[in-house]
C-alpha cells in the first residue's frame, strides 16, 4: 500500500493510523486506533483525506480515494472483518457511509446515493461482502434509487 506523499503528510495522525490499519486489514490495530482516537461511530464517516495509490483494473487509471471513508476503503481492499466491525460493533450509519464520496460542498447540492458502496463491492467481485451488506442494510433500495 502506498499513499500519495502530500496527502499523507497533511493528514492528522489518528486519520493515518485508522486508515492504514483499515487498508491493510489489521482488525486489532484498527479497533485500537479507533478506540485510542476517541472517535465515535458518526465521526468515522469523517475519517478520510488520504489518496492511496490504487488503480482501476479495467482502465489502469488511479482511483480518486481522497474523499473515501473507512468503509469504502475496507470494501475496496476486501476486508470483510473490518466491514463487519464497522456495521456490527461500531454501528455506523450504513446508508450514509455507502454513499458516493463527495466534498463537503458537493454534499450540500447532490441527492444521496447509497448505491456507490454496493457498486464498489460488485466491481471487486466480493460476493460474501455483498451478501453481508445486503443482509445488514437498514433500508430498501427502490427502483428509483437504482435508476
Amino acid at each position: 500500500m502506498r499513499f500519495v506523499k502530500k496527502s499523507y503528510d497533511q493528514a492528522p495522525e489518528h486519520t493515518k493510523q485508522i486508515l492504514k490499519n483499515c487498508i491493510t486489514g489489521n482488525l486489532q490495530g484498527f479497533e485500537k486506533s479507533v478506540r485510542d482516537s476517541g472517535i465515535t461511530a458518526s465521526e468515522l464517516f469523517l475519517v478520510r483525506g488520504l489518496q492511496v495509490k490504487t488503480y482501476d483494473s479495467n482502465t489502469r487509471k488511479m482511483i480518486q480515494t481522497k474523499t473515501w471513508n473507512v468503509l469504502l476503503f475496507a470494501i475496496h481492499f476486501r476486508h470483510l472483518q473490518i466491514v463487519k466491525y464497522l456495521v456490527e460493533m461500531a454501528q455506523i450509519n450504513l446508508r450514509m457511509m455507502m454513499e458516493e464520496p463527495r466534498t463537503s460542498d458537493e454534499i450540500q447540492v447532490h441527492k444521496s446515493d447509497p448505491i456507490f458502496g454496493y457498486l464498489l463491492v460488485i466491481r471487486r467481485k466480493d460476493f460474501k461482502m455483498f451478501e453481508f451488506l445486503l443482509e445488514s442494510c437498514d433500508f430498501y433500495l427502490t427502483l428509483t434509487e437504482v435508476m
